[in-house]
């Protein structure tokens, strides 16, 4: 089945502003696994990423953690035998900031700029995506 890159292109666009504004939210969250301080943080952070791939539509959603590791998530939509499989990679704790003070931007003002320079070590973030049978 020959996949339409127009709907997908404009699902995306509809979408944009939805998942800007929960991404800006996930890098609000300092979750930075190396300060025993942010544990409450790190944690808050995976079930924040847990519930937005719930919202996204994924299935069978959870966290796992390798012998006390940060958490990671997982969730799965697998309604598409004849998909492509598409791996989404997030790890929802970050590294500490070093420097605060030079940073021009801080999580506290969070903003689409905010979104692209406080987040830069976010960026693996997953983005909500509606999927469906395109």
């Amino acid at each position: 089945m020959p996949y339409d890159v127009d709907a997908v292109v404009r699902t995306v666009g509809e979408q944009y502003r939805e998942w800007l504004a929960t991404l800006i939210e996930l890098v609000r969250i300092p979750s930075v696994s190396g300060d025993p301080t942010h544990k409450v943080d790190v944690e808050r952070s995976a079930d924040a990423v847990a519930a937005a791939l719930e919202v996204a539509g994924l299935e069978h959603v959870r966290q796992r953690d390798v012998d006390g590791s940060p958490p990671y998530v997982l969730g799965e939509w697998v309604h598409r035998d004849d998909a492509p499989t598409v791996l989404l990679y997030a790890h929802p704790d970050v590294q500490p900031p070093g420097i605060v003070e030079h940073w021009p931007i801080r999580s506290s003002r969070a903003s689409a700029a905010a979104a692209s320079t406080d987040g830069v070590a976010r960026t693996t973030r997953p983005a909500p995506s509606r999927t469906g049978p395109w």
